[in-house]
């Protein structure tokens, strides 16, 4: 299993590339030429440079730049114009912010997605390495002005950082456009955030109009159980860390539960999970007498398991009614220890001493693990893993390890969000 983990890591790159997720939209090359069919929609955090388009499933996908369309959208979820704008250089960034105002800018083509729309203004956002910009469109004009807004350190103590908000400005007066000086209006603008929400906001209350944005929770929760097959082990000084020594392998139930959040729940591609679980292991590990020993030893030890476990998953391939994933995660594990003891056999004479609660566990330890796992009808989540050997002691010379696989099934509740 770990092996097949790793063999699999090193290919997903070339997975990834390879897969589409092909959703319902449109390419208009220019006005009054709309073509309609399927957009394939990825997961990113910048603006789109080009758009991958095919009018069926079957047939070949097409790209499309800056110089073949002037907007694309897919239907109910995202639209995008093609505008050349003046676009702003000074960075966000802490550890690059400039000393004083940085008023760099540069002309260029771009996808602008369109946040608002209406019969006085356009409201969008465009997003790069650099930073998220906002640009508003009025009515009559046919080129979005960005709007603007500064960060940078304070020139006289370089010590101090200076946010200056020049885009309420161009609100107050794109307000008066349409609606006049108005004291409340623009003590409302004063207060408002370089946000996403809170320039949709102003922009709807322009346009007057309440756009009903389609509501897609980016949060579900999950239950589910596994067989959990695991194994302790000695490592370091110990005889019981010999070659010879044998170790029983323990197979029963684990339970989980958790909570998943979708950074783009329309595609669905990564997903951050917090998940608790609680599970149980058997550790039975043994080492017979030789010549070289005339005794025979055995720890055995019940480990009762409640760990925190988050996550990363990424669905590398993607269709309507099945998916598949990989993931990797850190166990916060929180143990507790029951008939914990270690015997000592005479070969010769048959008799046992029994020490009990002489190994020490340690009362929290970290774990590794990966993932590989099938979502089917998007509720069903199968999945098989494997915990790698941590350990649960802190000797000097020599500890005791567990390490986990599991085969397990998650039942996803909620929204049957992608």
């Amino acid at each position: 299993m770990k092996r097949f983990l790793l063999y699999f890591l090193l290919s997903l790159p070339a997975l990834v590339n390879a897969q589409i997720n092909l959703k319902k939209g449109y390419i208009v090359k220019h006005p009054g030429d709309t073509l309609r069919g399927y957009i394939d929609y990825r997961e990113r955090s910048e603006n789109p440079e080009q758009v991958r388009f095919t009018k069926s499933p079957h047939d070949k996908i097409s790209l499309f730049s800056f110089q073949d369309c002037v907007a694309f959208g897919i239907d109910g979820v995202v639209s995008y114009e093609c505008h050349v704008v003046s676009i702003s250089q000074s960075q966000e960034t802490l550890s690059y912010l400039s000393k004083g105002v940085d008023t760099t800018t540069k002309s260029g083509a771009v996808f602008l997605e369109v946040l608002n729309s209406g019969d006085k203004i356009s409201l969008y956002k465009y997003q790069d390495r650099i930073k998220t910009r906002f640009y508003i469109k009025e009515r009559g004009h046919a080129v979005p002005q960005e709007l603007i807004r500064h960060i940078f350190l304070n020139p006289e103590t370089e010590h101090s950082m200076v946010t200056l908000d020049r885009f309420r400005l161009q609100l107050i007066n794109v307000n008066r456009i349409f609606n006049g000086i108005n004291p409340n209006d623009e003590a409302s603008i004063n207060r408002l955030r370089y946000t996403e929400s809170d320039l949709i906001r102003f922009a709807e209350k322009i346009n007057q109009q309440k756009r009903v944005r389609q509501q897609v929770s980016k949060t579900r929760f999950f239950i589910g159980a596994a067989l959990n097959r695991s194994h302790a082990s000695y490592s370091g000084q110990n005889r019981l860390a010999d070659a010879d020594a044998v170790s029983k392998t323990s197979l029963l139930p684990m339970l989980s539960v958790g909570v998943d959040y979708l950074s783009n729940p329309l595609i669905g591609k990564m997903v951050y999970r917090l998940e608790l679980n609680y599970g149980i292991t058997n550790g039975d590990i043994s080492r017979a007498g030789d010549n070289g020993y005339s005794y025979s030893l055995r720890h055995q030890f019940k480990q009762y398991n409640l760990a925190v476990v988050p996550q990363i998953l990424y669905h590398f391939y993607t269709k309507e009614k099945i998916k598949a994933f990989v993931s990797v995660g850190a166990g916060l594990n929180f143990p507790t220890y029951k008939n914990n003891q270690l015997s000592a056999t005479h070969m010769i004479r048959n008799e046992s001493d029994v020490y009990l609660d002489q190994v020490v566990f340690e009362d929290f330890y970290y774990s590794f693990q990966g993932k590989l796992g099938l979502v089917f009808l998007k509720r069903f989540e199968f999945s098989a893993g494997h915990t790698f050997n941590a350990a649960v002691t802190n000797y000097s010379y020599y500890n005791v390890n567990i390490n986990r696989t599991t085969i397990g099934l998650n039942y996803l509740l909620g929204p049957k969000n992608r």
